[in-house]
């Protein structure tokens, strides 16, 4: 399984606030093919990609919007199906050391199916708090992932260690995806479901990042890299 994502943003001084595009995709590799009898047929492949426009900005020195019109399209061998949705969110800030969030994801529509049947997309909820420890270079996030169906359940717990001005280090932990994705065996990996760590570096204008998550069956990496005008 490969993805990627790759955005621009634009400041807009004018109007205020920021505006960017972006791409992302996801790929699943190759399957083996098999009709209904069970025979085996010609092998194909999967992908899902996602072309975004989004814009935020701040309303004062407390307040800020953001939201993403996205068109969504996914391919299974020789079928596709594509969607439109939107992301929207705002986030308070009452002091520096304190930030509020929430944001509602892929509210939209599948407009062109795979089969006659169109599946609704996977609506979430989500909310966090960010709070900066006050003696301690260390910034500890809170977040639910999935509040419209289950608050107690989808708990995302996280830390940001600043090891110094230009480098940090990154841990979480998603009990939703350890719930979900535990398949109760003594591999290592399994054990690990959930967990997440990272670490980033900044010089100048450009800033590197990578993390590592553990999904039961496999490890998700993932690098990054930001060049700021």
């Amino acid at each position: 399984i490969g993805s990627g994502f790759a955005s621009y943003v634009q400041p807009l001084p004018r109007w205020g606030g920021n505006i960017g595009v972006g791409i992302t995709y996801f790929t699943y590799g190759e399957f083996e093919g098999y009709d209904a009898n069970g025979a085996a047929t010609s092998s194909f492949h999967a992908n899902d990609m996602a072309w975004h426009v989004f814009y935020a900005r701040m309303l004062d020195e407390h307040i800020s919007v953001g939201g993403t019109f996205k068109y969504i399209r996914s391919t299974i061998d020789e079928f596709t199906s594509s969607a439109w949705a939107m992301d929207a969110g705002v986030q308070y800030s009452p002091e520096e050391r304190v930030r509020l969030g929430i944001v509602l994801l892929n509210a939209g529509f599948v407009s062109d199916p795979f089969i006659r049947h169109k599946e609704s997309l996977p609506l979430s909820l989500q909310a966090g708090v960010n709070y900066k420890l006050r003696n301690a270079p260390v910034t500890v996030n809170l977040t639910f992932t999935d509040i419209q169906n289950d608050l107690i359940k989808s708990p995302v717990v996280g830390a940001e260690w600043m090891l110094h001005e230009s480098w940090s280090v990154r841990l979480g932990y998603s009990l939703q995806r350890d719930r979900e994705l535990h398949a109760g065996s003594s591999d290592f990996l399994d054990r690990m479901a959930g967990a997440s760590a990272g670490i980033g570096f900044k010089y100048d204008k450009y800033i590197v990042d990578y993390s590592f998550a553990s999904w039961g069956i496999g490890t998700l990496n993932r690098f990054s890299i930001q060049y700021q005008f």
